[in-house]
């Protein structure tokens, strides 16, 4: 029984983790940066799910943890259009006034497609370090307010390691039981 579980301790270790993080983002029109600077800016509501994977760093190459590429994208702007896309760099770090959880859209940001069009969220963090929404297809953007919050969700080799390590312990107090009583327990 020992060397059972200890080849099955031994299997589950190596196996690699899978990344499980996801983002939940939601925004709307910045209305106050817009009056602020006399912009006219589009109105827009809109909340994503952005499922995230380590990505190197695009300046040095170096998988620091300071960049996470959008595996996918899911959603709703405006209330009715689903949102769907791939792709583009999150930056894990806090820059942005108007930002909350420290997770923005690189220059590369995430792209999706929304009513028919094409669509991506970008931070410049050349000028007003603030977060834009970008409809592609029309060449119009809007400024808009991202609110980010990360949702872990345990990776499938933690869930096996807490089964085995209950199956282990289930395993160690039967023996002692044995050991104990010199009987199998009455089942």
């Amino acid at each position: 029984m020992r060397v059972v579980l200890g080849i099955l301790a031994l299997t589950f270790m190596f196996v690699p983790p899978a990344s499980a993080d996801q983002v939940q983002v939601t925004g709307q029109t910045n209305t106050a940066f817009c009056a602020q600077y006399g912009l006219t800016c589009i109105p827009a509501v809109f909340t994503a799910t952005l499922n995230l994977q380590p990505e190197p760093d695009p300046f040095n190459g170096v998988n620091d943890g300071s960049f996470e590429l959008v595996a996918s994208l899911t959603g709703t702007l405006d209330h009715q259009y689903t949102m769907t896309g791939t792709g583009g760099d999150i930056f894990v770090g806090g820059l942005c006034s108007a930002c909350s959880g420290g997770f923005l859209p690189f220059p590369n940001g995430p792209q999706f497609t929304a009513d028919g069009m094409h669509w991506k969220l970008q931070f410049d963090d050349l000028g007003t370090h603030q977060v834009f929404l970008e409809n592609i297809t029309l060449g119009t953007d809007t400024w808009v307010t991202w609110n980010a919050e990360i949702v872990s969700t345990p990776e499938p080799s933690t869930f096996m390691l807490l089964a085995l390590g209950i199956a282990a312990l289930a395993g160690f107090t039967r023996e002692k039981k044995i050991a104990f009583t010199g009987t199998l327990p009455p089942s």
